[in-house]
């Protein structure tokens, strides 16, 4: 079993479901706003959450959060959920987060479509601050 470290970067997951009732965002429509709201993305990738198909997005750099509040304008949602890696911190940025709560690392995706929740990585999961963070491959 060999271990990797993670780099550093930073993922949002943003469900393609809209909150306005008009048909689900696309890919295309994902990329466009990113690139309207001045994110570049290194990639992005698609997985079925427990609720919606969610679009997986790495960034190299922070986003702001008025970036984020503006993609979520832009793709009609909520809220996004994003994770600065490697130290797994996650928040919910958007102007109706408080409505959803406190992040919540089991329903945050990794762009193999696998929860934060099942690598142990958040610190709240009991990794150790300061020493990479690992997963198991």
């Amino acid at each position: 079993m060999t271990q990797r470290t993670f780099p550093k970067s930073h993922l949002l997951n943003v469900g393609l479901a809209r909150n306005d009732g008009k048909p689900d965002n696309t890919p295309g429509a994902v990329n466009i706003a990113c690139y309207n709201v001045s994110l570049q993305p290194i990639a992005v990738n698609y997985a079925q959450s427990t609720t919606e198909r969610t679009a997986i997005i790495q960034l190299d750099e922070k986003p702001t959060a008025h970036q984020l509040r503006q993609l979520c304008v832009a793709l009609a949602q909520d809220c996004i959920a994003t994770v600065e890696l490697p130290s797994a911190k996650g928040r919910l940025v958007g102007p109706k987060a408080a409505v959803w709560g406190p992040f919540d690392p089991s329903q945050f995706l990794f762009p193999n479509g696998r929860p934060l929740k099942q690598y142990g990585q958040a610190p709240e999961l009991g990794a150790k601050p300061g020493i990479g963070h690992t997963v198991n491959k």
